[in-house]
């Protein structure tokens, strides 16, 4: 069965989610306008409609019901903390289905969690070339950029990602730590974080933060 597979940002609020699942897909009901296509060979972006504050990105690829449930097998060693388990789980669906973009996200988390950060890079590029940009991978592979010191390339996959999704904020957020702690660039960890805050006001943290750095 051939399909679209919509993967919703509700809202600037929303928490990062650690797993993506194939679910909305033919027939959700949430109204969407076109914000931008061709973001990828594989998916288009469109804007929630009727006031609703985020955007969906949308992938076409095939799949059937087993490829479904070998997907969920994987979503739910994932969550169990059997990441052994899911790791050949979304190695499998990535064999089955070479485009679909979130099952090479679950595979690169499962590494990282893992404790195997040298695995995840290469399935967090592969999810990069079919989607540019994506904010859920673009975000994976930052903290993993980071964590290994390459804060340049770091920095280069945020603001690649920001470009294409201006308006997924914690992205914003991490890049303002990045710039503030790595990177000792305080006018980008300003911007970023004061970028956050117009959207997020709420946020205490970065509140003080950006009160902090604003005191040096």
């Amino acid at each position: 069965m051939k399909t679209w597979c919509r993967h919703f940002y509700l809202n600037i609020s929303w928490s990062l989610m650690a797993i993506l699942i194939i679910s909305g897909c033919a027939g959700s009901s949430a109204p969407i306008q076109n914000l931008r296509t061709g973001v990828s060979k594989t998916a288009s972006v469109s804007r929630l409609a009727e006031g609703r504050t985020g955007f969906v990105v949308s992938e076409n690829f095939k799949y059937d019901e087993a490829l479904r449930k070998l997907f969920e097998r994987g979503v739910s060693a994932l969550g169990s903390g059997n990441y052994d388990e899911a790791v050949r789980s979304f190695e499998a669906v990535t064999k089955e289905a070479p485009l679909l973009c979130p099952a090479y996200i679950n595979l690169a988390i499962a590494h990282v969690r893992n404790g195997r950060d040298e695995k995840a890079e290469k399935p967090l590029k592969k999810a990069l070339d079919l989607v540019a940009g994506h904010p859920l991978a673009s975000h994976e592979y930052g903290l993993l950029l980071r964590r290994a010191g390459r804060f340049d390339e770091a920095r280069f996959v945020y603001e690649v990602s920001l470009k294409h999704f201006p308006e997924y904020f914690p992205l914003r957020k991490n890049l303002g730590v990045l710039c503030d702690l790595y990177l000792n660039d305080l006018g980008c960890a300003t911007r970023q974080y004061e970028k956050f805050l117009d959207a997020q006001p709420e946020d205490a943290q970065v509140k003080l933060w950006l009160a902090e750095l604003q005191g040096r």
